[in-house]
C-alpha cells in the first residue's frame, strides 16, 4: 500500500509539473507513465505559435511533448541529436543545406535565419525523424493547421555547422 502511494504521488508531482511547465527529474528506478491525453492537455494552448514541457526522464536524456500550431525559427544545436516522433497533425521538416543569417542564441546553439538547399520531409503520425548534430532544421507548419510530437535530444560530440 506504501509502494502505491508513493507511486501515485510520485506519478501526481511529475503530472503538476508538466501542466505547469516545469521539469522535474524522475525518480531514481521508477518508471514514469504519461496518457496521451495527459501530453495532449499539457500542449493544448501554444504561446507564439509553440508550446514544449520537459518530461521527466532523468539527467541523462532531454525529451519534451511540444505542439507548434506556427512555422518555428531555424535550429542548429551543435551538441545534440534530435529525434523526432510525430504524435498528431502535419509538419514539414526543412533538413540539412546551409543557414543564412542566423545568430547563436546560448552555447552551440543557433537559431534564426533561413535555409538554403534543405530537404523538405513531409511528417505525420507513425513517422520517425533523427536529425544530426550540427544540421540546419525547422519545422513548417501550414497555416491553420498543428503539429504534435515528442522531441527526444541526444548528446553528441561537437559537429561542425553544415
Amino acid at each position: 500500500m506504501l509502494a502505491r502511494t508513493k507511486a501515485a504521488l510520485t506519478v501526481a508531482a511529475c503530472v503538476a509539473s508538466l501542466c505547469c511547465g516545469a521539469a522535474l527529474a524522475a525518480p531514481e528506478n521508477e518508471a514514469i507513465y504519461f496518457s496521451a491525453a495527459q501530453l495532449r492537455e499539457a500542449t493544448a494552448k501554444t504561446e507564439s505559435g509553440i508550446k514544449s514541457y520537459k518530461l521527466p526522464v532523468g539527467i541523462e536524456a532531454m525529451v519534451s511533448a511540444t505542439r507548434r500550431d506556427a512555422e518555428g525559427l531555424v535550429e542548429l544545436h551543435l551538441k545534440q541529436h534530435d529525434l523526432i516522433i510525430p504524435e498528431g497533425g502535419q509538419v514539414t521538416a526543412l533538413v540539412g543545406g546551409h543557414i543564412e543569417g542566423n545568430k547563436q542564441t546560448a552555447p552551440d546553439e543557433f537559431r534564426g535565419g533561413k535555409i538554403i538547399g534543405g530537404t523538405p520531409y513531409k511528417l505525420m503520425p507513425g513517422d520517425v525523424l533523427w536529425i544530426p548534430a550540427g544540421t540546419p532544421h525547422q519545422m513548417q507548419v501550414e497555416k491553420g493547421g498543428s503539429f504534435n510530437y515528442i522531441a527526444l535530444k541526444f548528446d553528441a560530440q561537437s559537429a561542425k555547422p553544415k
